[in-house]
Parts: structure tokens; sequence; C-alpha cells
């Protein structure tokens, strides 16, 4: 992942442990990613460099955590 405002790319897990995401919940985090497995997004990490707004960028995509269920 090339987070946005970082220098050159990164290992996702190496991201993960310098945010300090623990390791039981690193596996159930959803990974935004593109069609060719660019990573975009993981919440908790920044956004992605690869997932940047251009002058040319003309469809957005909004992504938005559900509410919790009633209960």
């Amino acid at each position: 992942m090339r987070p946005r405002g970082g220098r050159g790319s990164r290992k996702l897990a190496d991201l993960l442990i310098d945010a300090k995401v623990p390791r039981a919940a690193r596996e159930t985090l959803p990974v935004l990613t593109t069609a060719d497995d660019v990573v975009l997004f993981v919440p908790g990490l920044r956004l992605a460099e690869e997932g940047r707004p251009t002058a040319r960028t003309t469809r957005f995509l909004r992504v938005a955590p559900l509410d919790p269920p009633e209960t």
C-alpha cells in the first residue's frame, strides 16, 4: 500500500502494526481494493495514494459503515 503523504509503499501488515491495530482485530478488518488487488483503504489507516481523486475524476464511491442492528 502507498499511504497518502508517505514515501513509497509499505506492507499492509507493517502499517497495521504501526497503527497499533491488535493482532486479533487485523483479520476482521475490511480491506477495500481495486479489481487488480491494489489496496485503497483499511479502517484505522490512511487512504492510499492510488485512490486520490484528480482533476479528471468523474465518479466517486462512498463507503460508510452500516448502522448497528437494533436490539
